[in-house]
């Protein structure tokens, strides 16, 4: 026929190499080989198998894949492949991924009667955080004060109308994992070397929740520990600190009537707000 090409003879001793070919790519299935003497591409694999990826289809080494209803896991291996051979069909199946460094990621699935079913997971990575710390700084003044001890507690009153700031408000944000409280002041005089320091939640409800409270001479340090934290400021919120004068508790169990005054004492308060990760057991800022 005329146009058409004729093939040279020199060209059919490649028709051996592309079946050759042909055949290698059929024996391999989802990137695996299959096992010697299979003849389809089903043949060699798990009854539900599938790969674990990152966002990248990088696969992840050592993710855990569990089903759920039977209690069976699988883990990758470098390839991210993973199997499972006796799964029932024909039933609701849920699928959990799981690895270090990612957040963990679920499907469902129902096996038909026959045939394998392949499932793939791309795993998203967690977010990471980093520990931080805030430092709040506060200067305030006890402008007259007297405190005693009574049958009923301490009484604290104020010896004349002035323009004390004995109340600190600030904030915490969201996560808040720890804080640490220190008060630290120079006694104005012999009476005043001791105060005391409350610490209390502001805006929970109608009743303000005392976190900490101490009482005695500088450095005063009141410590917000993870467990209390997580459960008030998971969202952040508002603390608030007052420092009052406080009797010598030395005085007191001498005998002593232990009262305690403060005229124009002021005094340095510290706020240490710790995210993520809370404070190691020595912090300090104001010793």
């Amino acid at each position: 026929m005329q146009g058409a090409r004729r093939m040279g003879t020199g060209s059919t001793r490649w028709l051996p190499l592309l079946a050759a070919c042909a055949l290698a790519l059929a024996g391999c299935q989802d990137g695996r080989p299959a096992a010697k003497g299979d003849t389809t591409d089903a043949q060699g694999l798990p009854l539900l198998h599938g790969y674990v990826v990152d966002q990248s289809l990088r696969p992840v080494e050592g993710a855990t894949v569990r089903i759920l209803e039977t209690g069976a896991n699988a883990t990758t291996g470098r390839d991210g492949f993973f199997g499972f051979d006796d799964v029932p069909r024909n039933e609701l199946l849920v699928l959990v991924a799981e690895a270090a460094g990612f957040l963990p990621g679920s499907k469902s699935v129902r096996l038909a009667p026959e045939g394998l079913l392949r499932l793939n997971f791309t795993l998203t990575p967690a977010p990471t955080e980093t520990p931080s710390r805030q430092v709040l700084r506060f200067e305030g003044l006890l402008a007259c004060q007297f405190g005693a001890t009574t049958p009923g507690g301490t009484l604290v009153v104020p010896c004349v109308q002035g323009d004390g700031e004995d109340v600190w408000e600030f904030a915490a944000e969201p996560r808040l994992a720890g804080a640490v409280i220190e008060v630290a002041w120079e006694a104005a005089s012999p009476a005043s070397r001791s105060l005391g320091a409350r610490l209390e939640t502001l805006g929970l409800g109608d009743q303000n929740h005392v976190l900490a409270e101490a009482v005695g001479e500088p450095v005063l340090r009141l410590e917000v520990p993870r467990v209390t934290a997580q459960k008030y400021y998971a969202s952040g919120g508002h603390l608030r600190l007052t420092v009052f004068v406080a009797q010598n508790v030395d005085e007191e169990e001498a005998g002593s009537l232990g009262a305690g005054a403060a005229v124009n004492q002021g005094f340095e308060a510290f706020a240490s707000l710790f995210y993520v990760e809370g404070p190691p057991p020595s912090y300090t800022v104001a010793g």
